[in-house]
């Protein structure tokens, strides 16, 4: 199985702030929790708008994507083995895991805001589609782009195998695109966000930051997260990058 990136995103981020705060286990498990929890009222309360319920939001899902890893033995057991972790680093994902259920519970409790993240969470998911379509329509563009194709094999030096995959996973995101096309209330939709947004960059809801990376840990996460691109192969990511700047 291979982890999402936004799985290993998650952890990461959270294992870095606790890193960041304290050198033990204990301290580990504090800091990712407790530091989040200081930033909420003494009664638990959250704003119900703006930027503080959007952080909350996303506190929320990674709070959970943490505590269902730590709960997952077949994903703890493939990220030591991929990440060369030690028993002791294992134990800090789960001790950090354990000290967020508290913090997690509590923002659960609020239904304002358990109902607004469920608006903030269908906003994301409208935001990723329509970015995914624009996406899929660049690279679809070279499936029948012969000039492009043989542009960036020059350019790149690919060989036959290589640019092959390129035309193959380019076909594969012409299937998808006539997918999502065919969801008119989506398109409607992004159409409508396109419009609203003007020419302002789309931001999603994620980790406040990027936190920095140091330990071991933080940093086996971070590159195995840098490496699980949505598309299955790495390589093919890497090239695609280029090929859209040429097709487009």
């Amino acid at each position: 199985m291979r982890f999402s990136h936004l799985l290993l995103a998650v952890c990461f981020a959270a294992l870095s702030a606790a890193k960041t705060h304290h050198g033990n286990r204990n301290g580990t498990a504090t800091a990712a929790a407790g530091r989040q929890g200081g930033r909420a009222s003494g009664n638990g309360t959250a704003s119900a708008s703006g930027a503080s319920t959007r952080a909350q939001c996303a506190e929320v899902k990674r709070l959970t994507t943490l505590t269902e890893l730590a709960a997952n033995t077949t994903q703890l057991t493939e990220l030591q083995t991929k990440q060369n972790l030690t028993v002791a680093d294992i134990d800090d994902i789960k001790q950090a895991a354990a000290n967020a259920k508290t913090r997690l519970t509590a923002l659960r409790s609020n239904s304002t805001l358990i109902a607004a993240c469920a608006v903030v969470e269908a906003d994301n998911k409208l935001q990723s589609q329509c970015h995914q379509i624009q996406r899929l329509t660049k690279l679809a563009g070279l499936a029948n782009n012969a000039a492009a194709l043989q542009e960036l094999q020059t350019r790149r030096n690919l060989t036959a195998t290589q640019l092959d995959e390129i035309k193959v996973q380019a076909s594969n995101a012409t299937t998808r695109l006539r997918e999502l096309q065919a969801n008119t209330t989506l398109t409607a939709s992004c159409q409508n966000q396109k419009a609203s947004n003007g020419k302002k960059n789309q931001t999603g809801v994620g980790a406040a930051g990027t936190p920095p990376s140091g330990n071991k840990v933080t940093r086996s996460i971070e590159a195995s997260a840098a490496s699980n691109n949505f598309m299955p192969n790495g390589f093919f990511v890497l090239v695609a990058g280029a090929s859209l700047a040429l097709a487009l």
